[in-house]
């Protein structure tokens, strides 16, 4: 199991990834208001203070775990 306090707390970078549906891509129902992947970015880099720190969103409206199979290598491998 992953300690995620000592596991941030690290000096090296740390690339975040989310891939999902549109509930993760933050598309159709926010009306402009950010996604929860905007909010974990905002606080991972200010709150945290870990400003070297990327956070992805791969997510794609509509997919499916099909979709994301036939495209692990683009939306999610790449970035390892």
């Amino acid at each position: 199991m992953i300690d995620w306090l000592e596991f941030i707390s690290r000096d090296e970078p740390i690339t975040w990834l989310f891939t999902g549906d549109s509930v993760t891509a933050g598309v159709r129902h926010l009306h402009g208001h950010r996604d929860y992947t905007q909010l974990f970015a905002e606080l991972i880099r200010w709150e945290r203070r870990r400003d070297r720190d990327v956070v992805v969103n791969t997510a794609v409206g509509g997919s499916t775990i099909d979709d994301l199979a036939g495209d692990l290598d683009h939306r999610v491998l790449r970035f390892r």
